[in-house]
């Protein structure tokens, strides 16, 4: 938890980057050449905030069963492979409390190739909202939003097993 902490210090956004969207950088990207300075201060930052949503989805991953905190278990079910359970489909902008999972899981892996889930279209369809609600997230939403889970979490750990995590 205290290295979540440790990511979002560094994940520090200038306000001249605030509105800059995750999905920028990946776009920006050269696949060949030079880096502009600019593109690797915010590739540093978006590294930054999708490892601390790595962290902070550990940790809630691991509390799913020991506190009343259903944002894993529910964020899970929601993209589950699994159409037996999984709730009617949502405005992923009405979730928060699930942001850092499903950062954490656009970052980590590529989402699945469509062709090969046409048996199951509404979830790809999921799956393609997720990544375009991160990939338009600003640098300075997705750090408020990691902050709060973070907070929350450190708040949690406090209360329901006195944990003190070092912010």
């Amino acid at each position: 938890m205290f290295v979540a902490f440790r990511y979002l210090q560094s994940a520090s956004v200038p306000s001249e980057y605030a509105s800059v969207t995750l999905g920028w950088t990946a776009r920006e990207f050269p696949l060949g050449g030079a880096l502009r300075k600019e593109l690797c201060e915010l590739t540093t930052i978006s590294a930054h905030l999708a490892s601390a949503a790595t962290r902070l989805a550990t940790v809630d991953e691991m509390l799913k069963e020991l506190v009343a905190r259903p944002a894993y278990s529910e964020c899970r079910r929601y993209f589950s492979r699994a159409k037996e359970g999984r709730p009617p489909r949502i405005d992923l902008r009405e979730r928060p409390e699930w942001f850092h999972i499903m950062l954490r899981d656009v970052v980590g892996h590529p989402e699945p190739d469509p062709f090969r889930s046409l048996d199951d279209i509404d979830l790809h369809g999921r799956r393609a909202e997720r990544k375009r609600l991160i990939s338009q997230t600003t640098l300075g939403r997705a750090r408020s939003q990691l902050r709060e889970t973070a907070a929350e979490l450190k708040r949690l750990l406090k209360a329901d097993f006195d944990v003190e995590v070092p912010s």
